[in-house]
């Protein structure tokens, strides 16, 4: 007789387990809503996730300017976002996504995600916001000469 081999049962996680990812979704929802009102408050950025999207990813798009440059500009200071999602990264056009929810003229290409961990802390957050900042600042600056 062939005997199958049944695969074990997922291992229930602890009560402990459950609590800390509850904290951590609790803080990833804090940190999603004040960088939600940061990006509503900038006159070139646009909010592209509803209130009740996953806490721990916030997608933003920018006007006239590439998300690979916030990318870069975010990496010169340490901090690590992305332009899309995993399983579209290799792809440079628009996203179908992107072309569905159908952003105004120039904001198609400035779209980047930004994804909280369990490591990052609410001063990381602060970083984001005050790089952001800065990067208007600069943009704001060439536009004016």
């Amino acid at each position: 007789m062939h005997l199958i081999p049944v695969p074990k049962r997922k291992e229930r996680k602890s009560s402990y387990d459950r609590e800390a990812e509850e904290v951590d979704l609790e803080k990833f929802r804090r940190w999603k809503n004040e960088l939600q009102q940061f990006f509503a408050e900038l006159d070139d950025c646009k909010v592209l996730a509803p209130n009740s999207s996953v806490p721990y990813i916030l997608s933003v798009a920018f006007i006239n300017i590439t998300g690979e440059v916030v990318v870069n500009f975010l990496q010169e200071r340490d901090i690590i976002v992305s332009t899309s999602s995993a399983c579209s990264s290799k792809n440079s056009d628009v996203s179908h996504v992107i072309e569905a929810i159908r952003l105004p003229k120039g904001f198609e290409k400035g779209v980047i995600r930004i994804s909280f961990g369990k490591d990052q802390t609410i001063d990381e957050i602060h970083q984001i916001m005050e790089a952001v900042r800065q990067l208007m600042q600069l943009l704001k600056r060439g536009i004016g000469k």
